[in-house]
């Protein structure tokens, strides 16, 4: 037991002298690179320019690269092919076809703007809820705006289914709708035979001919 204290102070001697040996050793390597908490900047000279490496290069010998390969040229392909019309007479077709197209549309809206008295007295004849008296106003306004006042106002009767029929000669009017426009407009009619007049005067207004219509 007293030999364990005794050398107890040892111990402790022994290990304070290698601890302080580690720190002295430690200050040691940094003392050349920190001095007073700062970083110790050292000057490195500056690299001297290698003269040999400034000279100029030597100029190519007139004859440089495979000798084989001399005298040989790089294969050209051939250009693309544009897909244009480089004839002169595929232009004038062009001009020819782009100017029949302008034709083509320029009638096609004249005959669209034209017809639309047909497509509004198709919209008030789907909405007369096949009355005859409706129906007969509605076909003569048509009449009138295809023909004249002049000519469409003063017809009745007879002259009127003629001139109907006349006027598209495709339609065939039922016998249904030959009565009531023969003079039985105010009388009390059918449901059916209202119906059947309805359907002949909506297929009149589609194919009916127009004098004022281009051609």
């Amino acid at each position: 037991m007293t030999a364990r204290w005794i050398h107890a102070p040892q111990r402790v001697t022994s290990r304070l002298l290698a601890t302080t040996i580690c720190m002295l050793m430690i200050c040691t390597l940094q003392a050349p690179y920190c001095m007073g908490g700062t970083v110790a900047i050292t000057e490195r000279p500056l690299p001297v320019p290698n003269e040999e490496a400034s000279a100029p290069l030597p100029e190519l010998p007139e004859r440089f690269g495979n000798p084989v390969l001399r005298g040989w040229h790089e294969i050209r392909g051939p250009s693309s092919i544009s897909w244009l019309p480089t004839a002169p007479g595929w232009r004038v077709l062009a001009v020819v076809m782009l100017l029949w197209l302008v034709r083509r549309g320029w009638r096609a809206w004249r005959l669209w703007w034209r017809n639309r008295y047909r497509r509004e007295a198709l919209r008030r004849l789907a909405h007369s809820k096949h009355c005859p008296l409706t129906i007969n106003e509605i076909l003569k306004l048509a009449a009138m705006a295809a023909s004249s006042r002049h000519e469409v106002a003063s017809l009745s009767g007879n002259a009127w289914i003629a001139w109907l029929e006349q006027r598209a000669p495709r339609v065939t009017l039922s016998d249904d709708t030959k009565t009531l426009l023969s003079g039985s407009l105010y009388a009390q009619a059918e449901q059916l035979t209202c119906a059947a007049f309805s359907a002949d005067a909506a297929l009149w207004l589609r194919q009916h001919r127009d004098d004022h219509a281009d051609t």
